[in-house]
C-alpha cells in the first residue's frame, strides 16, 4: 500500500507540474490576437489550456512573438483570427504543402475569418503568403464568404497556390471579403456556382461578386481563375441573374489590373460576367412632365459616353440628375447658347435642381444656363450626394467637386445647405450669378412675436472653397411687401463646414465678388463656416485678408448702383507678337483674367488683316470698365523664337488645337476617347538645333494616346542642323517642303511600311541619302524619284 500511495504521490506532483507549465502558458500567451482553428467541430486556441491549444494539431504552428500562423500539410474545418490590441498591424498567414480547410454543413461556412476590435483606429494587413497550396472546399448551397475580413482588415496575397471549389455566391456576398487586397504573386483557382433564391415564386439564380473590397484592389502580378459553373438540375422556367457578376469589385476605387484575370464560363452567360466595372453615367431627367434616362433622346442634350461630356445646346427642362454608377468619375458639361433648368411639378430627389452623385462636374462653353427654383421653401439648386441611392459603391465619398470654367450661371431660388453645395467648390473663370432668395418665419424676441428673415448660404462646401478668377454677384432678394420692419439674419454668403482649417479651407484672388442687399447688411458676413451643435445648424463669419489677392469687393443696395472694376487688374492671355499673313481677318482669341467676352468686356480690332502692325482694344463693360491696347504684327514668315504652335491661324484664330512636348510641335486631327487612339500631325520643333529627328508611332497627351499620322507643310523646312530622321510606323502622309532645304540629311528610317502620299518638295534639296524601309514597301518608287542619289537597306 505504501507503493501504491508512493506512485500516486510521484503521479499528483507530475501532473501539478505539467498543469503550473501549461497554465503558465496560457496566462503568458498573447493576448492581443486570439486565433482559434477547428478540426472536427472541435475549437483549438492560441492561448487554450493543454487540451485545446493550437499546439495539440498537427499541421498547425503559431508564433505568438510574429503573429504568424502557419499551415503545412494541415486538414480542418475553419480558422477564426481576432485582433484585441491596435498595435497589431500585420497577421501572417504562411502555407507550406498541401492544406485544405472543408466545411460541408450548411449555415455560416466561412472557412477563414479575419476580425478586428471596431474600437481601435487603423489597419490591420492579413498577409497570405508561403509557396504551398490551400484548398478551400464549402458547401454549394451556402451563400457566405471562403475568406471574409472585417472592414478595417485588408489583404496582401503573395506567393501561395488557392483552389477555391463549390463556392456560392448572391448579389449580397462575395467570396473574397476585406478593405483592401493586393496581390503580388500567386495563383488563385475558383470554382463557382450560382445561389438559388425563389423570387416571385420562381427558380432564380444569383451571380455575385467573388473578391469585393471597401477601399481598393490592386492585381500587381500572379494569376486568378474564375471558373463559372452552370447550375445542375435547372429546370426550364428558372431565371438567372448576373446583374452583379464581377470578378472583382472594389467601392472606391477601379481595379489595378498588371496580373491575369481570366474567366471561364459557359456561353450561355460568358458574355455577361465583367473582370470588373466600367464607366457607367446614370441620368434622370425631368421634362415635359416625365422622366427621361437618355439625354439624346431631349432637344438641346448630348451625350458622349466616351469623353463623358453633356453638351447644352438651347436646352429646357425641369431637373437633372447624374449619378455615377460604379466609380468615383469626371463629367464635363459644355454650355453654348442659353439653356434653362426650372422647377415644374413633382421632384425626382428630395432635393437639388441639378444633382450629382459620385461625380465631379466641370462646367465649360461660352453659354449660359439659368436655374430657376420657384419652391418658396425649396432646396439648393445643387445638391450634394441626395442621390446616392443611385450609386451603387462609392455612395458618400466626399469627393463631390464643381469647376466653373467659362460659362455664366445664373440660379434663383432658396438654398438651406447653399444655392451651390459640394465637397468642394472651385470657380476659375466665367460668371456666378446667385439670386438668393429669403426664408421667412417667426420668432420670439425680447417676448415680441417677431417675423424673422433668413438668407441662407449662397456657396457652402463641405471642404473647401476655391476662387481664382471670374465674377460672382450674390443678390439677396426679399419675399415680403414691408421688408423694412422685419429681422434678418445673414448666413456667410460663402461658407464651408470645414471646421479643423476654417481659413485655409476658403481661398480667394483675382476676381469680382458682388453683393446686392436692400439693407446693405452682408458686410462683414461674406466669408465664415457652418458645424452642427445638438443636431443644429449653427455658423459663425470669419475676416478673410484679402490683401494683395487682387480681390474687389463690391456692395450696393441696388444691382444699378454697384461700382465697375478696371479690367487692367486682370492679366491678358492668348496675344503673340507675331502672327502668319493669311489673306483674311486675324482675330487671336484672347482672354481677360477669368472675365467673359460679351459679359464683361467686348473686343476690337484694328489692320488686323494685311502685313504689318495690327491691334486690338478691350474695354470692359457691365461691372468692369477701362481700355486695354495691344499690338500684334502680321508677318510672312516667323521669326525664329516664335512659336509654332500659336500660329497656325486656322479660321482666322489663333490655333488652339495643338500640343508641344520637350522636342516637337504637333496638331491634334481628331481627338483620342478612353477607347480610341486620337490622331496627330507633327508640324515643328520646339528646339532649332536638333540633330536627330525621331518622330514616334504614339505619344501622350493628357494621359490619352495619339498617333503620329502625318509630317505636316514646311514642318522642319530649311533646318541646316537635321542629319538623321525616323520617321514612326503610322506615318501615311508627308506634306510640302516637310524636309525641304534640309541639307545635311544623310541617313532616313522609315517605320511605316504604307506612306499612301508624298508631296513632290517634301525632299527638296535633300541628296545622298541613305533610307533604311520595309521589305516590300510602296513608297519606294516615289522616294527613288524625289531624293537625289538615294540608296535603299530593307529591314
Amino acid at each position: 500500500m505504501s507503493k501504491v500511495r508512493e506512485c500516486k504521490k510521484i503521479w499528483f506532483l507530475v501532473m501539478l507540474f505539467m498543469s503550473i507549465i501549461f497554465m503558465g502558458k496560457s496566462v503568458m500567451a498573447d493576448d492581443s490576437v486570439e486565433v482559434t482553428v477547428t478540426v472536427d467541430k472541435d475549437n483549438y486556441y492560441s492561448n487554450g489550456n493543454y487540451m485545446s491549444n493550437i499546439s495539440k494539431l498537427n499541421g498547425v504552428s503559431y508564433d505568438e512573438t510574429k503573429r504568424e500562423l502557419t499551415l503545412n500539410n494541415f486538414t480542418g474545418d475553419k480558422i477564426y483570427i481576432f485582433v484585441k490590441d491596435s498595435s497589431v498591424k500585420i497577421f501572417t498567414l504562411r502555407i507550406l504543402g498541401n492544406n485544405t480547410l472543408s466545411k460541408k454543413i450548411s449555415g455560416n461556412s466561412t472557412l477563414i475569418f479575419v476580425n478586428r476590435d471596431y474600437r481601435f483606429d487603423g489597419q490591420l494587413d492579413f498577409s497570405i503568403v508561403g509557396d504551398g497550396s490551400l484548398t478551400l472546399d464549402k458547401v454549394k448551397e451556402d451563400g457566405n464568404a471562403c475568406i471574409d475580413c472585417m472592414d478595417t482588415v485588408g489583404i496582401t496575397y503573395d506567393g501561395p497556390t488557392m483552389n477555391i471549389k463549390n463556392c456560392s455566391t448572391d448579389s449580397s456576398d462575395s467570396v473574397v471579403g476585406a478593405d483592401y487586397f493586393t496581390m503580388k504573386s500567386g495563383t488563385i483557382n475558383m470554382d463557382i456556382y450560382p445561389h438559388l433564391r425563389m423570387v416571385d415564386e420562381v427558380e432564380t439564380y444569383f451571380y455575385g461578386s467573388i473578391i469585393t473590397t471597401y477601399s481598393r484592389i490592386d492585381i500587381l502580378a500572379g494569376e486568378i481563375n474564375a471558373s463559372y459553373k452552370m447550375p445542375e438540375n435547372m429546370s426550364s422556367q428558372a431565371n438567372m441573374d448576373l446583374e452583379k457578376a464581377v470578378v472583382l469589385k472594389s467601392r472606391l476605387e477601379k481595379p489595378v489590373i498588371k496580373g491575369k484575370v481570366n474567366i471561364n464560363a459557359d456561353s450561355r452567360i460568358k458574355d455577361k460576367i465583367k473582370i470588373n466595372y466600367d464607366k457607367e453615367i446614370i441620368f434622370r431627367i425631368k421634362t415635359e412632365r416625365k422622366t427621361v434616362v437618355n439625354p439624346n433622346e431631349i432637344e438641346g442634350l448630348k451625350w458622349d459616353p466616351d469623353s463623358m461630356t453633356l453638351t447644352m445646346d438651347g436646352y429646357d427642362g425641369e431637373e437633372m440628375c447624374i449619378a455615377s454608377k460604379y466609380y468615383h468619375e469626371s463629367v464635363k458639361v459644355v454650355i453654348k447658347n442659353e439653356n434653362k433648368i426650372h422647377s415644374g411639378s413633382g421632384t425626382i430627389v428630395s432635393d437639388g435642381m441639378f444633382t450629382i452623385d459620385g461625380i465631379d462636374i466641370t462646367f465649360t462653353g461660352d453659354g449660359k444656363l439659368i436655374l430657376d427654383s420657384n419652391v418658396v421653401n425649396g432646396s439648393c439648386v445643387f445638391g450634394q450626394e441626395y442621390w446616392n441611392n443611385y450609386n451603387e459603391l462609392t455612395k458618400d465619398d466626399n469627393k463631390e467637386n464643381c469647376v466653373i470654367d467659362g460659362p455664366i450661371l445664373n440660379i434663383k431660388g432658396f438654398g438651406y445647405r447653399g444655392l451651390v453645395y459640394f465637397d468642394n467648390f472651385i470657380m476659375k473663370s466665367g460668371k456666378l450669378i446667385m439670386n438668393n432668395d429669403s426664408s421667412s418665419r417667426f420668432e420670439e424676441i425680447n417676448e415680441e412675436r417677431k417675423s424673422v428673415s433668413d438668407f441662407s448660404y449662397a456657396i457652402l462646401a463641405s471642404n473647401s472653397v476655391e476662387i481664382t478668377g471670374g465674377t460672382i454677384v450674390i443678390k439677396n432678394r426679399y419675399d415680403f411687401s414691408d421688408k423694412w420692419s422685419k429681422v434678418i439674419y445673414y448666413y456667410p454668403a460663402i461658407a464651408t463646414q470645414n471646421t479643423e482649417d476654417v481659413n485655409n479651407a476658403i481661398n480667394v484672388r483675382d476676381c469680382v465678388i458682388a453683393f446686392v442687399d436692400y439693407k446693405n447688411g452682408i458686410k462683414g458676413k461674406e466669408f465664415g463656416y457652418s458645424y452642427i451643435v445638438d443636431e443644429d445648424d449653427r455658423y459663425e463669419y470669419i475676416q478673410k485678408d484679402l490683401s494683395n489677392k487682387n480681390v474687389f469687393l463690391l456692395y450696393a443696395t441696388d444691382y444699378r448702383y454697384l461700382g465697375t472694376v478696371d479690367i487692367n487688374n486682370f492679366s491678358l492671355n492668348g496675344l503673340n507678337k507675331e502672327y502668319l499673313y493669311i489673306g483674311k481677318d486675324i482675330k487671336p482669341n484672347v482672354k481677360v483674367g477669368g472675365l467673359v467676352e460679351g459679359e464683361d468686356y467686348i473686343v476690337r480690332y484694328k489692320n488686323n488683316k494685311n502685313l504689318g502692325k495690327a491691334s486690338i482694344v478691350i474695354t470692359g463693360i457691365g461691372l468692369y470698365r477701362g481700355t486695354i491696347v495691344k499690338s500684334f504684327e502680321i508677318v510672312k514668315k516667323l521669326s525664329t523664337d516664335s512659336d509654332v504652335n500659336k500660329n497656325d491661324n486656322s479660321n482666322g484664330r489663333a490655333n488652339a488645337n495643338t500640343y508641344k512636348d520637350k522636342k516637337y510641335v504637333y496638331r491634334i486631327l481628331k481627338k483620342a476617347n478612353a477607347k480610341k487612339y486620337g490622331k496627330v500631325e507633327i508640324i515643328g520643333l520646339r528646339k532649332k538645333n536638333i540633330k536627330t529627328v525621331k518622330i514616334q508611332s504614339v505619344i501622350k497627351i493628357k494621359g490619352k494616346k495619339y498617333k503620329v499620322v502625318s509630317i505636316g507643310k514646311k514642318a522642319f523646312a530649311n533646318n541646316k542642323k537635321i542629319k538623321k530622321v525616323v520617321i514612326g510606323k503610322y506615318v501615311s502622309k508627308i506634306k510640302s517642303k516637310a524636309f525641304f532645304g534640309c541639307s545635311s540629311i544623310k541617313n532616313i528610317v522609315i517605320n511605316s511600311k504604307n506612306i499612301k502620299s508624298i508631296a513632290k518638295k517634301s525632299f527638296g534639296k535633300v541628296k545622298n541619302v541613305k533610307v533604311t524601309i520595309k521589305k516590300g514597301a510602296k513608297h519606294e518608287k516615289i522616294l527613288r524619284k524625289l531624293i537625289k542619289k538615294v540608296s535603299f537597306k530593307y529591314v
